[in-house]
């Protein structure tokens, strides 16, 4: 209105008017009021005349004009700014109320150069990168303006609530190593940016703190049979892997421990070193039961599960035990005892089974090899006690001592079968009586005698088992005497063999039944025949039936003991005559 004003009082007045020309204003600056989007610029402008100032802001890719009312000293907000952005401003005087066609321009101010603030950090990303017993390794990521940030803060709570500052780190650094852990504690960290803007804070991250844990046991501990001997155990293992990125289960040791026979606990043998995979245990006595414990001790004091095992030292074989006999019908209706044992330390070579009538004199049945422990005996005789005993042997080192059943008795099953082939011969007052036993069953034979021409025949004599022979001194001469034989068991008799006669005449040559003796009986391949010393003979014929009557064996001897080979004929009964040249014998014999 000032300027208004003077310009009519001029005109009225009639005085010519030249106008003063128009000058730049003078910029200045506001320091503390720049932020990362506005800033305050001073205008001092001293143009009497002016109509309006104009204010150009240049930067960020954009000018802006912004037209302020005339005053000698103002101050002007510029907002709506880029952060961390150049700017030119400056200003100059208009006696026009816009600069679009106006003819009065002043000229600009000297240019006023500003920066607003660099914006507060973006939010860091942080990750776990390493979780160990010593140390927790994280990182982080910014996702924009990471040129921006001065340096970060880390900070970390074990409860999750009171955080500490545990490094401050420069704005180019994005990962840290935290020694200051608590082994199986968790442990939460904070990562927060900086720059002169502001702070800005990271996600949270909870890392499940690994602990020190014990060391894995080891794997595939064994009693090996290298170097094995009867006084020394040669252990072995395999070392299981440990956490050498970690660390949480890093062996120092190994301790291997022993119990020996006679000793409560077991005892510390050694300790050894952590790559160890074996030890040799010396000392022991041959045969001796040892049972072993391997386990190992980590660097942090934490011991692994334990590893046990049991062996033996080599020595004569163990004795096997749980010995227990079995009468049973096999698939072919043979009466049979089957054997069966354990020997679990598996020291042996073969078993060696045998067999006894009365406990004192024992037969071998068989010899048969190592991981065999069952045994099946046949043929036997029913009603029979038969005690067995088995022990096991090694070729290196020797034999175990027996293990002994009770008494096993396959009962009667039945009746046994007939005796037949019954020859009887008459020699002054003696009748020798012979015939074959076709009966695992008999438990007696019992000879009978008719006087009366075979109407009534009355009992002469009870005989054992497998008798096969009889001689009668009972008779007189010029009778004539009907002989038959039965077999007998608790179950009942046999029908009767055939019927022989035999007349007693005066002056028949004399033929006994020698005392023989043979053994082993039953046999696994060779008999002894030995005969009475004082029985005097040119030729000895010994001969072999079998249960067919049929001749396997047919040899002449000048000697009174007598070794025969029975190895080619199969399992079974025979029987066994013996002739001189006055006297004949026959015995039943069993081949196993």
């Amino acid at each position: 209105m000032r300027n208004i004003f003077l310009l009519f009082s001029l005109i009225f007045s009639g005085f010519a008017v030249f106008a003063q020309p128009l000058v730049a204003p003078t910029l200045t600056d506001f320091p503390s009021t720049i932020t990362t989007s506005s800033f305050l610029i001073g205008i001092t402008d001293t143009n009497p005349t002016e109509i309006a100032l104009e204010v150009e802001i240049e930067g960020g890719g954009m000018t802006r004009l912004t037209i302020l009312a005339p005053g000698t000293n103002l101050q002007h907000s510029v907002i709506n700014l880029l952060p961390k952005t150049f700017y030119r401003v400056r200003a100059r005087a208009l006696n026009c109320a816009t600069s679009v066609a106006c003819g009065d321009i002043g000229p600009w101010s000297l240019p006023f150069y500003i920066t607003t603030k660099v914006a507060a950090p973006v939010a860091p990303i942080v990750k776990l990168d390493n979780n160990c017993a010593r140390f927790v390794s994280i990182s982080w990521e910014i996702p924009a303006r990471a040129e921006d940030i001065t340096n970060f803060v880390v900070h970390r709570a074990f409860d999750g609530v009171t955080f500490h500052n545990i490094g401050t780190l420069p704005g180019y650094q994005r990962n840290l190593f935290d020694l200051g852990i608590a082994p199986g504690v968790p442990a939460t960290y904070i990562v927060f940016a900086e720059n002169s803007t502001g702070i800005t804070s990271s996600n949270r991250i909870t890392v499940p703190v690994k602990p020190f844990v014990a060391p894995l046991p080891p794997i595939n501990v064994q009693s090996s049979t290298v170097n094995k001997t009867d006084t020394q155990l040669n252990i072995t293992w395999e070392n299981p892997p440990q956490d050498f990125d970690c660390g949480t289960n890093i062996r120092s040791s190994y301790y291997v421990m022993i119990k020996r026979e006679g000793d409560a606990d077991y005892k510390l043998y050694e300790i050894i070193y952590p790559t160890a995979s074996g030890i040799i245990i010396k000392g022991l006595k041959p045969n001796e039961r040892v049972e072993y414990d391997i386990f190992s001790l980590s660097d942090k004091g934490i011991f692994s599960e334990h590893r046990r095992g049991v062996d033996n030292t080599f020595g004569p074989a163990s004795k096997p035990t749980n010995l227990i006999g079995v009468a049973f019908k096999d698939a072919l209706n043979n009466s049979s005892i089957g054997l069966s044992w354990d020997h679990a330390p598996k020291d042996e070579d073969y078993f060696i089974i045998e067999a006894s009538k009365d406990g004192i004199n024992f037969n071998v049945l068989g010899k048969i090899k190592d991981g065999n422990n069952t045994f099946k005996h046949e043929p036997i005789e029913e009603g029979v006690d038969y005690i067995y005993r088995v022990k096991a042997g090694n070729y290196r080192y020797g034999e175990s001592d027996y293990v002994v059943t009770q008494p096993i008795k396959f009962a009667y099953s039945a009746k046994p079968n007939t005796p037949y082939g019954l020859k009887a011969v008459a020699s002054g007052s003696k009748v020798d009586l012979k015939w074959y036993d076709d009966s695992n069953k008999e438990e007696n034979y019992i000879i009978e005698r008719s006087v009366d021409n075979k109407t009534s025949f009355v009992e002469l004599k009870k005989l054992d088992r497998n008798a096969t022979s009889y001689t009668d001194n009972t008779v007189t001469s010029g009778k004539t005497y009907f002989y038959q034989v039965k077999a007998a068991n608790t179950l009942g008799s046999s029908a009767a063999s055939n019927i022989v006669e035999v007349k007693i005449t005066a002056g028949t040559g004399v033929l006994s039944n020698s005392e023989v003796s043979i053994f082993p009986n039953p046999t696994l391949n060779f008999i002894t025949v030995n005969l009475p010393t004082d029985l005097s003979f040119e030729t000895l014929n010994i001969s072999i039936l079998d249960q067919s009557n049929l001749e396997v064996y047919n040899k002449n001897y000048n000697s009174k003991v007598v070794k025969i080979n029975l190895e080619e004929l199969k399992s079974g009964v025979y029987t066994l005559l013996i002739k001189t040249e006055s006297e004949s014998s026959s015995r039943k014999i069993v081949k196993y």
